[in-house]
């Protein structure tokens, strides 16, 4: 019972500290040296607390995704790390598919976020109410399980550096209904973007780094 109750206290604990996170590096290494993670349950299937460590392959890079399994299913809040530890995704997901708010970064900061929206109630057909954006009327739409899961509602994309929203995209169950530009500012605070190039650690008094990975901001 006490071992279960400490499972619990950390990863509640681990998913406030990351909730609180942007895109910056973080030390992975002390949650990848518990002993309570990376665990299976008696019928072999994943459980609890996972790190998974995924080599760079066919072009693609190499990442560090956290995250709980339920059963053998990701369950909540999973965040990826880049090879710099650097946090770049964090979707959520219900019964093993992204369900929910997703956000994604760059070394910056924000750039996009949105929701995912997939069956999740173990039945092959699901049913979504959809209503037209034009003549306000609502249809049934069906979500099969092996489809996946699609982009819906509001998607909205941002310049990292700037912070400003410069798009939004808007879907109904996969379906992109419009794009909506957001113009620029005419103005751009020059100051802000220069104070923010000379925080970046390559920049920093002696320092060798030429990636432009952002310094760990936990020890």
């Amino acid at each position: 019972m006490l071992r279960i109750k400490y499972i619990f206290i950390f990863c509640v604990s681990f998913v406030f500290l990351f909730s609180e996170l942007n895109a910056q590096s973080v030390d992975i290494s002390k949650i990848e040296e518990e002993t309570n993670i990376n665990q299976k349950n008696k019928f072999g299937e994943r459980e609890g607390l996972w790190v998974i460590s995924q080599k760079e392959r066919m072009g693609e890079p190499a990442q560090i995704k956290i995250g709980h399994y339920e059963d053998g299913e990701k369950m909540g809040t999973w965040y990826t790390f880049n090879k710099y530890k650097v946090l770049i995704a964090s979707e959520q997901y219900v019964n093993g598919q992204i369900n929910g708010s997703v956000k994604y970064y760059d070394e910056q900061g924000l750039i996009c976020e949105g929701q995912y929206y997939g069956n999740t109630s173990k039945r092959s057909v699901d049913t979504i109410i959809v209503t037209h954006p034009i003549t306000f009327m609502d249809t049934l739409v069906p979500v099969y399980q092996d489809e996946g899961s699609f982009k819906h509602g509001i998607w909205s994309f941002y310049n990292s550096d700037t912070k400003q929203l410069i798009k939004r995209e808007y879907y109904q169950v996969g379906d992109l209904l419009r794009i909506e530009e957001v113009p620029l500012k005419e103005i751009v605070d020059s100051t802000y973007i220069q104070k923010r190039i000379q925080q970046l650690p390559h920049n920093q008094p002696g320092s060798k780094r030429k990636n432009k990975s952002r310094k760990s901001l936990i020890h």
